[in-house]
């Protein structure tokens, strides 16, 4: 009974004085602050292409302004914000060419795996990023990793243009830790 006590009594110092160990849960952001950091930000990140402008984020309420027709399928599986970003050709003021850019933060990676799974062409392209599961459809890039989901919509199949896509989806998934 004496060393149960003698126990407590350690145990309570110990919370305390706040050296017992935390267990930390890995939590959704909700300023999209995290989230926007996730994006290339400059032409020395992806050659030959600039961001338009600022990366736009979407939460539960304003999601809807963003892709209305699928907003519930996403909210019914986890969603938490969207950031969106454009990046055109660094070379040309204004052009048709376009990469456009969703990168949704669906809580937990299961909500992020689920949607990707929904949204799964069934003859889709396996991606060849080694730390991400995901496909390559026309001019679409489509993967998930951790608790976010990603689609890379380009304007065309040209190849300078997939070839840039592909770059930004390998350092979105270089930078989700």
């Amino acid at each position: 009974m004496k060393n149960i006590l003698i126990f407590l009594l350690i145990l309570h110092i110990f919370i305390l004085t706040g050296c017992a160990a935390k267990v930390q849960e890995s939590k959704p952001e909700t300023t999209g602050t995290g989230i926007k950091d996730l994006f290339p930000k400059d032409e020395a990140s992806i050659p030959g292409w600039k961001l338009r402008d600022e990366v736009i984020v979407f939460d539960k309420k304003t999601i809807f302004d963003h892709i209305n027709g699928a907003a519930e399928a996403y909210l019914a599986r986890g969603f938490q914000l969207c950031a969106a970003a454009e990046y055109n050709p660094a070379d040309k003021s204004s052009s048709d060419e376009f990469i456009l850019v969703d990168i949704y933060d669906m809580a937990k990676p299961e909500q992020a795996l689920d949607m990707y799974k929904i949204e799964l062409y069934p003859d889709a392209n396996p991606l060849d990023i080694e730390t991400v599961q995901g496909y390559r459809e026309s001019s679409a890039i489509i993967f998930w990793k951790d608790r976010y989901y990603v689609k890379i919509i380009a304007s065309s199949e040209e190849q300078h243009i997939t070839d840039a896509s592909m770059e930004i989806a390998e350092f979105i998934a270089q930078n989700i830790s």
